[in-house]
């Protein structure tokens, strides 16, 4: 069983805008592909379009299922 305990849904290519809903998904199936069974998400002390909110994080990964066996 591997847990990644440092993960961000940061954008940090703000020369292009990649909505959060979207790095989420990237995340998952990245996961899903190296078989990570849980990552801790960590977000920044900044809030702006690139770096989401403790809640919007929060609301996002409330309800995701563990995909990885």
């Amino acid at each position: 069983m591997i847990i990644d305990v440092h993960t961000h849904l940061n954008n940090y290519d703000e020369s292009k805008v990649v909505p959060l809903q979207a790095r989420c998904e990237e995340l998952q199936e990245s996961m899903a592909f190296n078989e990570i069974y849980q990552a801790l998400v960590l977000t920044s002390y900044m809030v702006n379009p690139h770096r989401p909110s403790t809640r919007e994080v929060v609301e996002l990964t409330r309800d995701l299922k563990k995909t990885c066996p």
